[in-house]
């Protein structure tokens, strides 16, 4: 299943358990995430933010956004690039495009 968010805010846990979904894209007037919005979410193959990475990382959201676990965290690809979880380190880490 696909969904596309265009919400200015997504709540908390919003799509937590939603075992059928495999592709998300969120629209670049999404402003605000809630915590563990993919918890359990585990199919997603394909994220795509439809923004910069400097749009994305303007959006407020917690560090548990996705999950509150990092086994399930995909890369997100950006009009410019992708961040891609570095899930040693913790961390993301950017790649623009031609960079």
């Amino acid at each position: 299943a696909n969904v596309r968010i265009e919400a200015e805010n997504v709540g908390d846990t919003a799509f937590t358990r939603c075992q059928s979904l495999d592709c998300v894209t969120i629209g670049s007037t999404v402003k605000k995430i809630g915590t563990s919005v993919f918890a359990y979410c585990d199919q997603v193959k394909s994220f795509v933010y439809e923004g910069t990475i400097e749009m994305w990382n303007a959006i407020t959201k917690p560090k548990e956004w996705y999950s509150g676990s990092d086994d399930f965290i995909p890369k997100i690809e950006c009009i410019d690039g992708y961040l891609e979880y570095n899930k040693n380190a913790k961390i993301w880490n950017e790649v623009k495009n031609n960079a």
